[in-house]
């Protein structure tokens, strides 16, 4: 006969028989109650049918923790939660306390279905996303549209996408313009206009138009199998909290069970009345064992990472999801982060009184159509934005270093940078003036003669100011480090609310890794960027978080938390459920601990009884799973 004793055996053994259905959980459960009720409530004249009922009740309702026992002492060598738990319902059996070992099989089986049902919850938003990647893909092949597997694309492979297609993996737009909608990637809920060029990415749904789009990476590599790679290895780690809980418990588990032993064999030993001191010891292993306590953080973190990816949140351990909740200062990348990152025209002014503004905006989008330099695209912009018909355009030159040139009805125009001493006094003081306020100055003229004065400038994401606001409500100090002019630097910061001597402006790379180990010192701080040009100071802040990164391999390798929206709102959802966590666990183990020692003393006081200990014991739980679902409601 072959010993089952040895650990590979045992695993095999049980992954055999473990059936982690929900549903036969719940039948379990059921079961339980039945035998529960029929032993409280029907007289068995015959002794063995209370055995048998037990016995029935016991196998069925608590065969998934009794493995898990079975699984922790011959294979694991270590004493868990489950094995207090059989050993008690053992212990009551073996009395004849069919009734109370029955209540601890029903309860604590409801218990560990209502556990299963809250990780089934948290798993959901992750889950969903996998739905939301099709089975198969229309592929073109030699102008032929043919259906494939999704996990048979590849890279450069076109696919069509059509109004209510899902997209099947990450790719470039190539033909068509459409409307994606990305809230199952970013949380956003508004649908972001795609043309050729845009990129895509699987998980997103085509809400209208026709696009071709040309794959970059497998299904595998896609940024939806990233997200719940990431989510799943952040909901495995332990925080610092339950790496504590988890070296308690080793310790105390075992001791509970040698004093349960003590408590029934030497009084047994002194004074007799061996089924008294029995059952003592029994209500005492079940009073003492630490159910709640073990679970009170990972239910919460749980829960928490998966509210967190709901909105677009990504953390790479409940560790950093933690840390969230004590960050007392945030320092932000100003450019692409505080602000949209790209030039905007904020002014033209007029030098030539025969000229308009959109006049000097007609001639000026005219001679920079084909150009892409962001000054160029902001004009563009603007001249779209005013609908302005654009000018025909002959013997058009780029100046390197310079701008663009050309002829307009036989005069020549010219729309970029001269230099101050190549200008009249005035216009060279109005041009310096404009370049001290940390503006991008460009310079419209005919024949040599200025017509008009374009200035630029990043402009304020709208909803940053709230946000600013929000944190520095919540008592978080905001720091501005950006590597633009001093003067815009601390116009932004006037406008956001955030104080002179909180900007550091002009800084390398290096001098902003400088300025957070400093802010370190004085403050728990998290760093806020793009994920690449601030990689050093991401890295050394307490916390790195990475804004807009949904398809930024390099952003998910470098931050602690990721947001995949390109909308600070996610900063402040992150904080909010960072704090709630942190709280939530804090009840949590406040309120365990404190069942387990009012109970403990009720036992050793006499006052409460095996069926008082299950009830408190059960009810502890319950009470921890509630209120660790808590956070899988709204966020505000």
């Amino acid at each position: 006969m072959t010993e089952i004793g040895t650990r590979t055996e045992t695993s095999e053994l049980l992954r055999e028989f473990k059936v982690p259905i929900p549903w036969v959980r719940i039948l379990g459960s059921i079961v339980a109650l039945l035998a529960l009720l029929i032993l409280m409530f029907v007289e068995l004249e015959n002794p063995l049918l209370s055995v048998a009922v037990f016995l029935v009740g016991t196998i069925v309702g608590g065969y998934h923790f009794i493995l898990e026992a079975i699984e922790a002492v011959f294979e694991k060598r270590k004493i868990n939660i489950d094995v207090l738990m059989t050993l008690a319902i053992l212990a009551a059996g073996l009395m004849g306390q069919f009734e109370e070992a029955m209540t601890i099989v029903f309860l604590y089986s409801i218990t560990e279905t209502l556990e299963a049902y809250t990780m089934k919850r948290t798993r959901t938003a992750i889950k969903s996303l996998m739905k939301l990647v099709p089975r198969t893909a229309t592929k073109v092949v030699d102008n032929e549209e043919i259906e494939v597997p999704v996990e048979e694309l590849k890279e450069n492979d076109v696919v069509i996408l059509r109004p209510g297609d899902h997209c099947p993996t990450d790719g470039i737009v190539i033909s068509g313009t459409a409307f994606m909608n990305e809230a199952s990637i970013t949380g956003e809920s508004v649908p972001v206009k795609k043309v050729v060029g845009s990129p895509v990415f699987s998980g997103s749904v085509c809400e209208d138009g026709l696009i071709r789009i040309k794959v970059t990476k497998p299904a595998s590599e896609s940024t939806v199998a990233r997200i719940i790679t990431l989510v799943e290895q952040a909901q495995k780690q332990k925080v610092p909290v339950q790496q504590l809980v988890d070296r308690f418990t080793r310790i105390y588990n075992p001791l509970i069970v040698v004093s349960a032993v003590f408590i029934f064999i030497i009084p047994s030993l002194i004074f007799g009345n061996v089924e008294q001191w029995a059952i003592l010891g029994t209500t005492f292993l079940v009073a003492a064992a630490p159910c709640a306590l073990a679970i009170a953080t990972p239910v919460t973190i749980f829960a928490g990472v998966g509210s967190a990816g709901k909105k677009g949140i990504l953390a790479k351990g409940g560790a950093h999801l933690e840390r969230l909740g004590e960050i007392e200062a945030i320092a932000f990348d100003k450019t692409g982060t505080l602000t949209f990152g790209q030039p905007q025209l904020t002014d033209i002014i007029i030098r030539d009184s025969n000229f308009s503004e959109d006049d000097a905006l007609q001639h000026a989008a005219s001679l920079e159509y084909a150009s892409n330099h962001p000054l160029a695209k902001a004009v563009l912009q603007a001249a779209k934005e005013k609908n302005c018909k654009l000018l025909e355009i002959k013997d058009v030159k780029t100046l390197p270093g310079k701008g663009v040139a050309g002829k307009i009805k036989n005069e020549t125009w010219f729309f970029g940078s001269l230099e101050p001493e190549e200008l009249q006094p005035d216009d060279a003081k109005l041009l310096t003036s404009l370049k001290e306020e940390g503006k991008s100055v460009a310079l419209l003229t005919r024949n040599d003669a200025v017509i008009a004065i374009f200035a630029f400038e990043d402009q304020v994401r709208p909803e940053t100011k709230q946000i600013i606001s929000d944190l520095q409500r919540l008592g978080i100090e905001v720091f501005m480090l950006t590597g633009d002019h001093r003067n815009a630097a601390h116009r932004v910061a006037a406008q956001l609310g955030i104080p002179e001597d909180h900007v550091f402006a002009e800084l390398k790379p290096e001098n902003k890794a400088e300025i957070i180990q400093e802010l370190r010192k004085k403050k728990k701080l998290a760093m806020v960027g793009d994920g690449i040009n601030d990689a050093p100071a991401l890295a050394l802040a307490d916390l790195g978080i990475a804004m807009g990164t949904v398809g930024t391999d390099v952003a998910l390798e470098t931050a602690d938390v990721a947001i995949m929206s390109d909308s600070l709102a996610g900063l402040r959802d992150a904080i909010t459920i960072g704090k709630r966590m942190k709280r939530i666990v804090k009840q949590n183990l406040i309120v365990s601990t404190a069942i387990i020692a009012v109970v403990l003393a009720g036992v050793l006081a006499g006052v409460v009884n095996l069926s008082l200990a299950i009830l408190a014991h059960e009810g502890s739980e319950l009470l921890i799973v509630a209120n660790s679902l808590r956070l899988l409601t709204r966020t505000k």
